[in-house]
């Protein structure tokens, strides 16, 4: 499995040290069936698993990015359920702002420590995303220029990162991550299908 392990170890200033992997100016594309099968640490108090990917062209938000896979937010954590929960959502330009839409999923048993499937099928009408065969996020995209959706159809890259506290996770200080470190994400595929026609 590629590994990526996020540490508590003093670093140039910063507190922990983790990584963020991408592939722009590498692999883009655009539509199709991508497929991930990963295993991300016990998030608790401050880990944030991100499997994401982000538009080619122009100033974000105006590229577009779509999170796949997001786990440990604010709300999760206050609710209890952060080892459950799970998200996906869209960020883009609306007329000169930020738009966004997402949907939260929490999963009947605990998912870190185990592999899950992670799929996205992205066409011209829709963006859908699913753990283990089970749709947890629909976003249309059809109408292109009524809902200003033009980033969702252009080229895109992926990024895979575990960071640690931030806005996402409602933890901004060091002292309050309190999630077991070091933690490992694990990926052990990203398979990426043509889609039919």
């Amino acid at each position: 499995s590629l590994v990526i392990e996020a540490r508590r170890e003093n670093y140039r200033g910063s507190a922990f040290t983790s990584a963020r992997l991408k592939t722009e100016g590498r692999m883009h594309f655009k539509y199709g069936t991508l497929e991930a099968r990963i295993k991300f640490p016990r998030v608790g108090n401050g880990l944030w698993p991100a499997y994401w990917m982000l538009g080619t062209v122009g100033n974000w938000p105006a590229r577009g990015e779509i999170d796949l896979l997001e786990a440990g937010n604010a709300g999760a954590i206050a609710a209890g359920v952060a080892e459950r929960r799970i998200g996906a959502a869209v960020h883009w330009d609306y007329q000169g702002s930020q738009a966004d839409y997402g949907r939260d999923y929490t999963h009947p048993t605990d998912l870190s420590g185990g592999f899950h499937v992670y799929r996205m099928t992205w066409d011209p009408q829709f963006i859908r995303v699913s753990i283990d065969g089970v749709q947890y996020f629909e976003f249309a995209i059809s109408d292109i220029e009524g809902a200003s959706l033009h980033e969702f159809h252009q080229q895109q890259f992926l990024l895979l990162n575990l960071a640690v506290g931030g806005s996402y996770t409602g933890v901004t200080t060091a002292a309050g991550v309190t999630a077991p470190l070091p933690g490992r994400m694990e990926i052990d595929y990203i398979r990426l299908y043509q889609n039919a026609g």
